[in-house]
Parts: structure tokens; sequence; C-alpha cells
């Protein structure tokens, strides 16, 4: 910047302004030159690039495709004696407001794991639990890891006891 400012000072003391004028036009024309050049390349690139991608999801199709290929009768699994419910209830619960978690088997028994919390922040409820065709032998209330805390009754009629506000309860069953 400082150069342009000596040269205009230059050329006013000498009068010339025309051959400034030329010199700047030249300048500006070598600069717009080297942006078309640069517009030119990018142009270039992206078009390679686009034809990179195109070609990449041809390939991507062809790899795809053959998985169609495999016979209608590999997928079919084996037939077997039973046929199962469209519908099946293991077990039902009374209030709404105590919300099932988890229900898995147990790690190391051969027992049925149930998770309950209450998502109120104010309110306390009692909730029951009733099996469905199947018999409770054993009902106990277990922390996270499993172990056990108190056998419970379940034939009481609250028999999951007071779920206090944002109350989480783990109960294990032994059923047949």
């Amino acid at each position: 910047m400082a150069a342009f400012k000596t040269e205009i000072k230059s050329y006013s003391q000498n009068g010339d302004f025309l051959e400034y004028t030329k010199r700047l036009n030249n300048i500006t024309q070598k600069g717009i030159l080297l942006w078309k050049i640069l517009y030119i390349i990018l142009s270039i690139m992206s078009r390679i690039f686009l034809i990179y991608l195109h070609l990449k999801k041809l390939q991507l199709n062809l790899q795809f495709s053959t998985y169609n290929k495999i016979p209608y009768d590999a997928m079919k699994l084996n037939k077997v004696s039973f046929n199962t419910p469209t519908n099946f209830s293991l077990f039902e619960k009374e209030k709404n407001s105590i919300v099932l978690s988890t229900v898995k088997k147990a790690e190391h028994e051969n027992k049925l794991l149930v998770r309950l919390f209450n998502s109120s922040n104010e309110t306390s409820f009692n909730d029951n639990i009733k099996f469905n065709n199947k018999k409770v032998i054993r009902m106990a209330s277990v922390k996270l890891s499993e172990n056990e805390i108190e056998e419970l009754d379940y034939n009481t009629k609250n028999n999951l006891g007071e779920f206090t506000p944002c109350k989480v309860k783990t109960f294990s069953f032994n059923i047949k």
C-alpha cells in the first residue's frame, strides 16, 4: 500500500497520470486473470470429485446388489412342532402410575427379575402384580446386584408394597 502511495506522489509530481492509470489497469487485469485461472482449476477439481463420487456409488451398488442373489429358501427357518400365540401376557399390574422398567432372567439363578419405578415426584402408590397361568413359588425384593434384601408374600393385596416418589424397586420371582 505504501508503494502505491509513493507511486501516486511521484506520478502526481511529474504530472504523468496516463502512465499511472495504465500501470494500475495492468495490475487489475493480472489479478482478474489469476481469479479466472483459479475458478477454472476449482471447477475442474469439483467435476473430478463428482466423477469420483459417482464411480464410488456405482461400486457400492455393485457390492450391495449381490446380496439379493441368495436363494429364497436360505432365509427360511426350520419347521417347529408348536405354534406360538399371537398374544401372550406373563403378568399384569394394577396401577399405571408405577412404570415397568425391566423384565429379565436373573444372571446366575433361574429367577425372573422385574424392575419398576414410581414416575411421580410427589405421590406415593401401592401396586400389585399378578402372574397369568403361572404359579409363583417365591417372591423377594432384591438389589440391583440381584442380591436378596427380603422375602415377600406374593398372596397379599399390595404385594409390591409402597412406592414413594421416584422410588425404584426390583423383585425376583421363582415361577413354575
